[in-house]
């Protein structure tokens, strides 16, 4: 497992359950049906299409084995802004290719030049 994939599940476990921010987080979390993709692409056409090809894959996963996934953009968004505009794109993507159930891309950013965290499912 990667340090970008053991700091976000740290910060799932200390912080999103931990605080209770999302009361759901806890039971995917502890049966360990979390995915993490890392994304290791630079600039914002090319972390964009790391994200449609995981949320196609995402797709195909059986919900009973994946419950909900993280995307993490370790160093491919440069500013809030870059992220804000993949993140649009990538909900427009959603929409138009009529997957309305996985068009609910939770977001959490976390400061300029860490990971960018979104969840999937």
């Amino acid at each position: 497992m990667t340090d970008a994939i053991v700091q976000t599940r740290c910060w799932v476990q200390e912080v999103v359950i931990g605080l209770n921010l999302c009361p759901f987080a806890r039971v995917p979390f502890e049966a360990g049906s979390i995915r993490y993709q890392l994304c290791e692409a630079a600039g914002d056409d090319a972390v964009y299409a790391a994200l449609i090809q995981e949320l196609e894959d995402f797709a195909q996963l059986p919900p009973e084995e994946v419950e909900t996934g993280l995307f993490i953009a370790s160093r491919g968004l440069v500013d809030f802004d870059s992220y804000l505009d993949v993140l649009e794109d990538a909900q427009a993507a959603l929409e138009e290719a009529g997957l309305d159930a996985m068009r609910r891309l939770l977001d959490k950013c976390r400061k300029p030049h860490s990971p960018s965290i979104t969840g999937l499912g």
